[in-house]
């Protein structure tokens, strides 16, 4: 670092008259400003000294421009700079700046030309024009009536944004947390957050409980509508985010209860309240949120035309390799996709799914069928691709999602295929599998889902294939025996061990594959951490630590800290949180960037001077600016959830009795089975017993199938499920 900087702890806002551009990078924006104050408006500044502006602009500002920047000081060897946070034009007081900040094309409509021609007729006056009397611009020459609009839109906006911005900051929002307030609500957001504080918490990384504190500092009542309505929806949001489709209302009323400290009847009569106005939908005492009540009545209405529909018998033909290497129960599963408009493949590893879909689209393909091969996730379709053959692809890419148009098929323009195979299953959340099957013929397009259900269910929210499985409306072939290709494998066979509960004779070294490290100290699984992946035989882009959790001692956010020095030593520049080479995740969907929530990349460049990460991900290479680095983690280590449709050449499992409440059989199986080449164990004994012996499936809140109010479907009566 070429010099040290101190930053003064708090934001402050200051105006300042731009003097010149010093630089300016076009691809970022980021740009260096000498200025002077222009007028005191925080007692930050004393006298109208010059000082440099550092930071991120979207245009570049003209010389006597007037700005209004909040940000921070930053003291060092080189004197003092101003670190932009937010920037806005300031009103100028000169003819002269009146002209800069005309010429600056912040106002749409007017160039250098026109600008001069403004002040020349109306001088110091021309923005008091703009404000009360816009109409005389058409004294100007080359000015119309639709140049005027379009001079009145912009200059409303920018005067708009400015207020905004100060507004918000008197609200006692941090600069950060104003600028995201006016990217979602926009000139408005100001008066949106004096109605109800808790829209706040529809931003990124903000939440109910912040929202609530900021609420609480203003004096809202604990029984406030506002915040019991907030609650009711952050309870049912939170529970989403867990698997919950749904919640019984004593559950709901409890839950937020412990939220909000307010009584059950208060809450009783804010549900009743909601449920009336559509805000929430109430079926049999149950709440839901509109979004997921209708994709779920969505999905049983399409799955059940699907599983209605049969189609004549295909004539299986066998090549003289299929015949040796598919079994019997392997061509029956092809044969019942083939026949009917849904059915299922279920399977632990290593017992032929992937071969048995591969068969099956060949043969479809030979019978002249449309197929298509989908998966949940961008790294479940390309591993469904590479074991079949066939192009893979996301469900949002086969359905040509878009995030301001939505899907471009739907049931009004439905998917032309014939067979569309799922991969991966069991990761399709409730509102992603309700968009896929909506746009599907079930006259013509047979379903097929895949996957093993033993697995951790979807992130979001609803076990799809479960209540599939369960309804018991489908053919649903279950594969039990281990393929001759994989039955020497320890990964496999310990994986079947644990499914079916039992208990291997643990200890310390190599078996095959597999090998251990057993500590029982949160220390000494640390150390042996530093110790044992350096010496592993792959590249570090090829080793994926996974524990249990985020938090505690041995933690994904611990856990990252520990590898980072671990997995990509050096010295890191102060201030920022991540290092060249550095893996990280992304944690949001950012439809403008296009990068989504789970994408894992690794950071190519980090700027001391401009304050900007640059991130590469696999097709494509993205810029963060401080203000967006919330948006990124490192993943050195990941939660075991969020592993799921992932496969690692080398899978490391940390677990220990710190994760107790995460320790399930189902958690250890999926853990397990994300291994391809490769798995090490570290962490204790005990929590290995403990995961083992809690066989409990992730138990999910949904009525998919239960009870429905639509008409009831006769069970599949002629289904073989092949079980252990």
């Amino acid at each position: 670092m070429d010099q040290e900087r101190v930053a003064s702890g708090s934001d402050v806002c200051i105006e300042v008259e731009v003097l010149r551009a010093l630089y300016r990078k076009a691809e970022t924006g980021f740009t260096v400003l000498s200025v002077r104050e222009a007028a005191k408006v925080s007692s930050a500044l004393d006298g109208h000294r010059v000082f440099k502006v550092v930071g991120q602009l979207r245009t570049e500002p003209v010389q006597s421009q007037r700005l209004l920047l909040v940000g921070r000081w930053e003291y060092g060897t080189r004197g003092e700079q101003f670190r932009v946070a937010a920037v806005s034009c300031a009103r100028p007081h000169t003819a002269e700046g009146i002209k800069a900040y005309l010429a600056s094309g912040v106002l749409s409509g007017i160039g250098p030309v026109l600008a001069q021609r403004i002040v020349d007729r109306f001088g110091r006056d021309a923005l008091t024009v703009l404000d009360l009397h816009p109409e005389q611009l058409i004294e100007i020459q080359g000015i119309g009536e639709s140049t005027i609009a379009h001079i009145v839109k912009s200059w409303q906006i920018q005067k708009g944004r400015a207020a905004a911005l100060t507004e918000l900051l008197s609200l006692g929002l941090s600069v950060s947390l104003a600028h995201k307030a006016l990217r979602q609500f926009g000139p408005e957001a100001a008066l949106q957050i004096r109605t109800n504080v808790y829209c706040l918490a529809e931003l990124h990384g903000v939440g109910f409980q912040r929202a609530d504190s900021i609420a609480r500092e203003r004096g809202m009542a604990v029984n406030d509508p506002h915040r019991l309505v907030a609650g009711l929806h952050y309870v049912l949001e939170r529970e989403a985010g867990r698997g919950h489709s749904c919640l019984p209302r004593e559950v709901l009323t409890k839950e937020a209860q412990q939220v909000l400290e307010v009584e059950v009847t208060e809450l009783e009569a804010a549900v009743a309240r909601e449920s009336e106005r559509g805000a929430l939908q109430e079926w049999e005492r149950t709440l839901y949120l509109p979004r997921l009540y209708h994709a779920e009545r969505a999905l049983e209405a399409g799955l059940r035309d699907l599983a209605r529909q049969t189609f004549l018998p295909s004539r299986i033909e066998l090549g003289a390799v299929e015949r040796l290497a598919l079994t019997p129960v392997q061509q029956e599963a092809v044969a019942r996709a083939l026949d009917h408009g849904l059915s299922v493949i279920a399977g632990l590893p290593g017992t032929g799914k992937t071969m048995a879909v591969g068969y099956l689209l060949r043969q479809a393909v030979r019978l002249g069928l449309k197929v298509a091969l989908a998966a949940p996730t961008g790294k479940a379709a390309k591993r469904a691709g590479e074991g079949t053959g066939l192009d893979g692809m996301t469900i949002h890419r086969l359905l040509e999602w878009h995030p301001r148009d939505g899907c471009r098929f739907n049931r009004r323009r439905p998917l032309r295929i014939d067979l569309l195979v799922v991969d991966e299953a069991p990761m399709m959340d409730l509102e992603m599998a309700a968009a896929m099957v909506n746009a599907l013929d079930p006259a013509r397009t047979r379903l097929v889902f895949v996957g093993d259900i033993h697995q951790l269910p979807a992130v979001g929210a609803g076990q799809v294939l479960r209540d599939v499985i369960a309804a018991n409306i489908c053919p649903v072939t279950e594969l039990v025996e281990i393929q001759r290709q994989t039955a020497g494998s320890q990964i496999v066979r310990l994986a079947h061990d644990i499914h079916f509960g039992a208990v291997p004779s643990l200890r310390s070294g190599s078996l095959g594959e597999c090998e251990f490290h057993l500590r029982n100290e949160p220390e000494e699984v640390l150390a042996a951490l530093r110790d044992v992946l350096p010496r592993l035989p792959f590249r570090p882009q090829e080793i994926q630590v996974l524990a249990p959790m985020k938090r505690g001692p041995l933690g994904t956010v611990e856990l990252n800290r520990v590898l980072q020095d671990v997995m990509n030593p050096g010295t890191s520049v102060d201030g920022f949180p991540f290092r060249v080479g550095d893996r990280v995740i992304h944690l949001d969907n950012d439809y403008k960037k296009q990068v989504f929530n789970g994408e894992i990349g690794s950071i190519t460049e980090v700027s001391e001077t401009e304050r900007v990460l640059q991130v590469a991900y696999p097709d494509r290479q993205i810029s963060y600016a401080e203000t967006e680095w919330d948006e990124l983690a490192l993943a050195y280590c990941m939660t075991v959830h969020k592993a799921q449709g992932s496969e690692f050449s080398c899978t490391v499992v940390v677990m220990h009795s710190s994760h107790y409440p995460m320790l399930t059989r189902e958690v250890l199986y999926t853990a397990v089975t994300r291994a391809q080449k490769h798995l090490v164990y570290i962490g204790s004994p005990q929590a290995f017993y403990t995961a083992l012996k809690r066989d409990h499936a992730s138990v999910r809140h949904s009525r998919l199938f239960r009870d429905s109010p639509l008409a009831v479907l006769e069970p599949f009566s002629h289904q073989t499920v092949f079980l252990a």
